[in-house]
């Protein structure tokens, strides 16, 4: 669910600009990795612009030819939400363009009553959004569902929609607070073994607070039909000194697990506490 906006340059000659002129000092950007995790400062066909105070879903800006073209996804928070047509309103003042179209809506770049009611429109779909997952969440239709964040995905299951409640700015400072965490949000690499089998393997680094699945997974942009036979996890302390442990024995030995989100759990491995596990659980490498 997004809502979609094109800035159209008319003329033989439009003005050239840049993601880094849009954000000016006050914005950031970046691009999403195959996890859909942040990269910062780089440019792709797609490009994130968020506030790094107001960390939930930011906006995708893209340009074809003429055209600049920007998504709001849904559902976001109110900041987010106005910061987009903040933005919109950037970008038509640096083309000197008067209109943008809204969703095949031709729309005044100066007229602030008809922003207001977009604005105002898309905070209502959001919260019909957030509605929708804690029905889907409460039915059990769904053990969690994930909500693709600006710094990494979140989450959401029953314990993350009772914080939230239906309140837009609950989910706005429930995503700012997970995103704003400085920790490595970690995602698996696959490898095919020498007998055929894939490998999915996770790597930890001693003393880093990471985000890990209790249940491995293989991701949204991994095909479903890549069927993984064996979960490994890398325990870094150092360039030379790496010990591999499955997966399930790093989740039976960590024991206590402090919560994330409805999938992930967060923890911090010291070097001694890595070589402890690896002395009653490493094994050789697969591949």
């Amino acid at each position: 669910m997004a809502v979609d906006v094109v800035i159209r340059q008319g003329g033989l000659f439009k003005k050239e600009i840049s993601i880094q002129d849009i954000v000016a000092e006050d914005l950031k950007y970046g691009i999403m990795d195959g996890a859909f995790r942040l990269v910062p400062d780089q440019v792709g066909d797609y490009t994130v612009v968020y506030d790094s105070g107001h960390l939930c879903r930011g906006m995708e800006i893209s340009f074809e030819k003429k055209d600049i073209n920007l998504r709001l996804p849904l559902p976001n928070s109110q900041y987010d939400i106005r910061l987009f047509y903040g933005v919109i309103q950037r970008i038509c003042q640096l083309c000197k363009v008067q209109y943008f179209y809204r969703e095949d809506e031709k729309i005044r770049a100066d007229d602030l009553e008809t922003i207001k009611s977009c604005v105002n429109m898309d905070i209502t779909a959001s919260i019909g959004a957030l509605k929708s997952i804690e029905e889907d969440i409460g039915n059990d239709k769904y053990k969690c569902m994930t909500v693709c964040g600006v710094i990494n995905p979140v989450d959401i299951g029953k314990k993350e929609i009772s914080q939230i409640s239906g309140d837009l700015n609950r989910f706005g400072e429930l995503m700012n607070r997970l995103q704003s965490m400085d920790i490595y949000y970690a995602a698996p690499r696959f490898y095919q073994m020498k007998d055929g089998k894939i490998l999915g393997a996770y790597a930890l680094t001693a003393d880093v607070p990471s985000v890990i699945p209790l249940i491995p997974r293989t991701g949204m942009m991994v095909s479903e039909d890549i069927k993984v036979d064996v979960w490994n996890v890398s325990l870094v302390i150092s360039e030379e000194e790496i010990h591999i442990v499955l997966y399930d024995d790093l989740i039976r030995f960590i024991g206590e697990r402090e919560h994330y989100d409805a999938d992930n759990i967060l923890i911090t491995l010291s070097a001694d506490e890595m070589k402890e596990l690896a002395a009653k659980h490493g094994v050789e490498k697969h591949c």
